[in-house]
């Protein structure tokens, strides 16, 4: 690999200042590609937030918490882009370059610059007019993970080999986290508005995770169904009954849909590479699922019969870009990770492919680290994998940015 193209790094780095000007002059000319109110607030650190600092906050919402909301996730906000924003900033010039790194740069940038001259706000109509403008600001970003993963995969692929697979990885982390992270926080506030029974925004107060897995494991049947036209069952266990948990529905939900879609296909593709057909859904092992809740935790066990990973790729399954899918089988050119992590609830219906070009499991990793989780991979090769989804399950985690 050519380290002068890609240098790893631990973290996201500032070149030289000859380099940084060089770099900045041909790739972007719309704006000053280094703003000197941009480098000013990335300095600033993160006030990072826990699902009960924001169940507390929200839980009795009056004007003055709605005022104080919007002044708080309107500076977070400038931090967190402008943090990004120098993290694009000294990205290598193959990779900075395409159009669609260069679109969420603007973007950025675009939404930076208006939360940053955005006045102090003092009256409700003030914050009001805040508000449309995030929930604007959220439907104009929806297509941020679609450019990122197509500009990464573009530029990898001009290159190839020639990208150090350390940096990238942690650049991709670093960027989708704080998205995660930002969306949280708009969202949170946008939400605060509307009352919905047993919710707090977007927080649920009892979410109730073997619900959460039937959902995933329907769509994920048929999605299954869809491409292969059968589908193993999915049996829920859940030893000790109505296990329930704080949590943010959404984020449960993709990374259940993830995991299962995973499940789903080994397992069909395991039978077709050993028999060669599947005549319908009895020849198929079922995908068991077990839901528990511990003092800190609640635990998902996915496990399936689909052949294992073996052992030498195993590191890979959490990396962007790692598949191991038949490209016929990836329809539409798009990933359905990028197509769901959208705004709470806001999902593609017309395309729903079972598998896509790698960012699915990274990204819902990500999602269960955000507020003190994981997820862990045991695979025994040649028979099958069961997958660990561990959630905290206290609310008193605060989240985990990269």
């Amino acid at each position: 690999m050519l380290s002068h193209i890609f240098r790893s790094a631990s973290r996201l780095a500032v070149p030289t200042a000859s380099r940084a000007a060089a770099v900045g002059s041909r790739a972007f000319t719309d704006h000053s590609f280094y703003d000197d109110s941009v480098q000013a607030y990335a300095k600033n650190d993160l006030d990072k937030v826990s699902l009960n600092r924001m169940l507390v906050f929200g839980s009795h919402t009056t004007d003055k918490k709605l005022i104080e909301s919007a002044n708080y996730v309107r500076k977070e906000l400038c931090t967190r882009f402008s943090q990004r924003l120098t993290d694009l900033q000294v990205l290598p010039y193959i990779v900075v370059t395409n159009p669609h790194i260069r679109e969420i740069y603007e973007l950025y940038m675009d939404i930076f610059q208006r939360v940053r001259k955005w006045p102090e706000i003092k009256t409700m109509h003030d914050e009001n007019e805040f508000t449309q403008m995030l929930d604007g600001m959220v439907g104009s970003s929806t297509k941020v993970l679609d450019l990122l993963q197509r500009g990464i995969v573009e530029a990898r692929n001009k290159v190839a080999g020639q990208l150090e697979d350390e940096y990238l990885h942690k650049f991709l982390d670093s960027m989708i986290s704080s998205r995660i992270g930002r969306r949280v926080l708009t969202e949170q506030h946008i939400a605060l508005h509307r009352e919905r029974e047993g919710y707090v925004g977007v927080i649920c107060r009892e979410l109730r995770p073997a619900q959460s897995v039937r959902k995933a494991a329907n769509e994920a049947i048929l999605m299954c169904e869809q491409t292969y036209g059968v589908a193993p069952k999915v049996h829920v266990h859940e030893p000790v009954k109505g296990v329930k948990f704080p949590y943010i529905p959404h984020h449960l939900d993709y990374i259940l849909l993830e995991v299962l879609k995973n499940s789903v296909r080994a397992t069909v593709e395991h039978r077709l590479k050993k028999h060669g057909f599947v005549d319908d859904d009895d020849q198929l092992p079922p995908v068991d699922v077990i839901v528990v809740k511990g003092d800190k935790y609640v635990t998902i066990k996915v496990s399936d019969q689909g052949g294992g990973v073996p052992l030498e790729i195993q590191k890979s399954i959490f990396h962007y870009g790692f598949t191991t899918v038949d490209p016929e089988v990836i329809t539409g050119g798009h990933n359905s990770a990028v197509g769901s992590l959208g705004a709470a609830g806001r999902t593609d219906p017309d395309h729903k492919p079972l598998a896509g070009l790698g960012f699915g499991l990274p990204i819902s990793r990500l999602y269960a680290q955000h507020f003190g989780g994981n997820i862990e991979l045991k695979s025994l090769d040649g028979y099958g994998c069961d997958m660990y989804v561990q959630l905290e399950c206290t609310g008193g985690e605060y989240e985990k940015e990269k």
